[in-house]
């Protein structure tokens, strides 16, 4: 994980399967490793192959988004 010079959080996860391998569904959410919801979070996926040319690189990229809260505000009645 880093912080680049926009304050943009880069999170980087090596996978060794082959590139594409699993990844449209892990992107759709559908296959339980929770990328759909880094989605829905706003984040960007996107990744790019190893330097063995085996593997994969998965990175995320999640925008700043105020300083506001980050849960649900629930004012009593």
């Amino acid at each position: 994980m880093s912080v680049d010079e926009d304050d943009v959080l880069l999170v980087d996860v090596t996978d060794p399967r082959p590139a594409g391998h699993g990844l449209d569904e892990a992107l759709l959410g559908s296959d339980g490793t929770g990328m759909g919801f880094v989605r829905q979070l706003g984040g960007e996926v996107s990744w790019f192959p190893d330097e063995s040319g085996s593997g994969k690189t998965i990175r995320v990229r999640m925008q700043p988004r105020g300083l506001g809260p980050t849960f649900p505000v629930v004012e009593a009645p």
